[in-house]
């Protein structure tokens, strides 16, 4: 299976792309939302509250005990 992702430059040609690729029994269409970019440090306030880790054991599991 390959996967390939498009890019449509025009937001008003979109439907025709969906409809014309509807035809092909071969392909499945998944359709993703767009992410938003703008990330709010402040939602991960307490997210590492309770866990008994320091920074230097968090940067060897991060780096797969490569020490830096």
């Amino acid at each position: 299976m390959h996967k390939i992702v498009l890019i449509i430059k025009d937001h008003s040609k979109v439907n025709f792309v969906l409809e014309l690729l509807s035809y092909f029994d071969f392909i499945e269409i998944h359709q993703y939302k767009k992410t938003s970019k703008d990330y709010d440090l402040f939602a991960s306030v307490g997210s590492w509250k309770g866990r008994d880790i320091d920074s230097n054991q968090l940067r060897v599991k991060a780096w797969n005990g490569a020490n830096r």
